[in-house]
């Protein structure tokens, strides 16, 4: 039977009034008994207040259950209703605190994220500024793009800059079946020996101490060079080198020039 607005203010006081005396007189009864001690007795009026609360909030929910029930299901639309309207924001702030948190990468650090790259150049609790490198180069195109921090929480992040100091670069070198591979093998190593020569030793001691902060093997840091067969009329030279961070396109840019001053095919 639904009650009026009254008579369920009427049942509250009552049932208020009703569990407060009950409470009363076994405080009374308690503080009576000189054969309990008093760290009992503390714990059994604790005990009772916290049982008479909860009786009181079981009566009132039974009570203003409509009213109650009202409330909710106003309460739950406009709650869904600002969900919906600032998802964007909610995500981008979870994604500012899993970026911070994670710690992956921070400003000045080079990025690749899917089809975007560059250098870190702002962070907010909204996202990312980056300054835009071009596919397949290491020069700015001149542009920035903003990545939304909601973004971190479905994409992986390659951190390019994550050694700071020095950076294993591969540089692709295709070449026909009929070229002698060999000669272009040995003509790579040399200019890639010559290039690193002044800072090898300083590359080698760096990642020593690297490896040995992350428990791991240390890199052989010498010019090396891969091969792979993309298909049976072609082979691929691979130069894998140790460069500095910020000279990797120019780095690139010499050695690709200069092998080509010395002549890209060898019969």
């Amino acid at each position: 039977m639904k009650l009026a607005l009254s008579q369920q203010l009427i049942l509250t006081l009552a049932i208020a009034l009703i569990l407060l005396l009950l409470r009363f007189f076994v405080a009374r009864l308690i503080s009576t008994r000189e054969t309990i001690q008093t760290h009992r007795r503390r714990q059994i009026l604790v005990a009772v207040r916290d049982t008479l609360s909860a009786l009181f909030i079981i009566f009132c929910l039974v009570i203003w259950y409509p009213q109650l029930k009202t409330v909710a299901t106003t309460l739950a639309v406009i709650a869904v209703a600002i969900v919906i309207a600032t998802k964007e924001y909610i995500l981008n702030i979870t994604g500012f605190i899993f970026r911070t948190g994670a710690r992956n990468f921070t400003i000045g650090d080079r990025i690749d994220m899917g089809d975007i790259r560059g250098d870190v150049v702002d962070t907010t609790v909204m996202g990312v500024t980056i300054l835009e490198i071009g596919p397949g180069t290491n020069q700015y195109t001149g542009r920035t793009v903003f990545i939304p921090n909601s973004k971190f929480l479905s994409s992986a992040v390659k951190n390019e800059t994550r050694m700071r100091n020095y950076v294993f670069h591969v540089i692709n070198f295709p070449l026909d079946e009929n070229d002698d591979w060999k000669a272009a093998e040995t003509i790579l190593l040399e200019i890639a020996n010559d290039i690193v020569s002044p800072y090898i030793d300083e590359v080698r001691l760096y990642l020593r101490r690297l490896a040995k902060r992350h428990s791991l093997e240390t890199p052989a840091v010498e010019p090396r060079i891969y091969i792979q067969i993309p298909d049976p009329s072609h082979v691929n030279l691979v130069l894998r080198m140790p460069v500095p961070i910020q000279k990797r396109g120019r780095v690139e840019q010499e050695v690709i020039r200069e092998y080509l001053s010395r002549g890209r095919s060898h019969s």
